[in-house]
């Protein structure tokens, strides 16, 4: 099923593999069999597994207190990017739980960060404009704020969320 969903992606997109920690030998398997991916790991993966597979990478961080943007930054010398999300409540998976953490706490870390920073973790259309003012990221991840029940994304709601984005 992978293989037939990223063939219908457009040559201008790039896929991204979310990966919560996988075993070696599965990141070097999708690294071959999808060597024009990047990987987003959320996991507690070293750095020497996400440099492993030789492709771009995104490492999440869950941010709860200052500092650790930064201590990301320098641990994964290799990635792309990091992405700033906020903690799984409880033992959930991490991402996708709708919740947001400490924005202004983090501003002045963002603004110090030479990676782009990717943002993610409780965004949508009524909020987008103040987190990108605080943080000014390289770029957005949203999921359930463009949904209208868990896993079912609305196409009014992604739109109004890049209007509001735009605006």
């Amino acid at each position: 099923a992978l293989p037939a969903l990223l063939e219908a992606v457009p040559d201008r997109v790039t896929p991204v593999l979310l990966l919560v920690d996988p075993d070696p030998g599965q990141v070097k398997r999708l690294a071959r069999a999808f060597p024009e991916a990047m990987l987003q790991f959320h996991g507690h993966e070293p750095p020497s597994l996400c440099e492993a597979a030789g492709l771009p990478y995104l490492k999440a961080v869950s941010v709860r207190r200052p500092g650790e943007l930064l201590e990301a930054e320098r641990a994964y010398a290799g990635a792309a990017g990091i992405l700033a999300d906020c903690p799984a409540p409880g033992g959930a998976a991490p991402g996708g739980n709708g919740l947001a953490f400490d924005w202004p706490a983090a501003v002045d870390e963002a603004r110090e960060m030479r990676k782009p920073l990717v943002l993610a973790g409780g965004l949508n259309a009524g909020n987008v404009r103040e987190a990108m003012m605080l943080l000014a990221p390289a770029a957005l991840d949203v999921s359930s704020g463009v949904e209208r029940a868990p896993g079912l994304k609305d196409v009014g709601m992604a739109e109004d969320f890049l209007r509001a984005a735009k605006g």
